[in-house]
């Protein structure tokens, strides 16, 4: 599923395409994706108090700049960055006559990046570390329907299932782009092993199961990642032959 290469930068509407990025490199390339980033990119990336974060972010930001700068067809120094009101970053530069839609996830030493057009489009991924506390965790932030398939699993269940309902709702709410806003216990998803990966129920909008599509995505076994994409009904993916997923690593 996860192919190296420099991959296809052609999208349609029908595709989506998801990148992944090893955030280790060595100082001379840190530099040199640096020299990609704005002054407002560097500033931040050096107010992270420890080196592997300023690393991290500067090499999933430059790469971002990367594979924006070969889809739009631009220097990745001349891509500007706008943000909604919730804080999530876009470009207005269009592909033939659509918006490019992007998310971006990282953690520990990957980050993924996931393409689309014109359809609102969330990632996310975590590193398979053990979370402590996962209860009281997911007692903060899931629905109380998730909660009670949480707490009915064996204890060696919890931690795939914890990750699972995380990096889908996480996927969801950045799709939505509406932040904190849309609090994570008002919409349900599916979490059990094996199960399909979809949206169950959204309190706050009974029709956004019919308009939401997940992917599970394994990049490496050491990471759990979901993709969610706006979709209508009759465009779902589980049906229709027409949707493909492409994954590519980075290099």
């Amino acid at each position: 599923m996860w192919a190296n290469g420099q991959g296809d930068f052609t999208l349609s509407a029908e595709q989506i395409h998801v990148w992944s990025a090893d955030l280790r490199a060595t100082e001379a390339q840190v530099a040199r994706l640096r020299q990609l980033l704005s002054a407002d990119e560097r500033a931040r990336a050096d107010r992270y108090r420890f080196p592997r974060h300023k690393r991290r972010y500067t090499v999933a930001r430059g790469v971002l700049r990367q594979l924006l700068g070969q889809y739009l067809g631009v220097a990745p120094v001349d891509i500007v960055f706008h943000t909604t009101k919730y804080g999530k970053p876009y470009v207005k530069a269009q592909v033939s006559g659509q918006v490019l839609q992007f998310n971006v996830s990282h953690s520990y030493e990957l980050a993924l990046f996931a393409l689309n057009l014109g359809r609102r489009i969330g990632i996310d991924v975590e590193h398979r570390r053990r979370v402590i506390d996962l209860e009281s965790v997911a007692n903060h932030f899931f629905s109380a329907a998730e909660i009670e398939t949480l707490l009915a699993a064996p204890t060696h269940a919890k931690q795939q299932l914890f990750l699972n309902c995380w990096t889908r709702k996480e996927a969801y709410i950045k799709g939505l782009g509406e932040g904190l806003s849309h609090p994570l216990d008002t919409f349900e998803v599916s979490m059990k092993v094996g199960a399909p990966v979809c949206l169950l129920a959204d309190y706050t909008d009974p029709t956004a199961p019919q308009r939401w599509q997940f992917y599970l995505l394994t990049p490496n076994m050491e990471y759990v990642a979901a993709l969610a994409v706006e979709a209508k009904a009759d465009e779902r993916l589980q049906t229709v032959g027409a949707w493909q997923l492409s994954c590519w690593r980075w290099q």
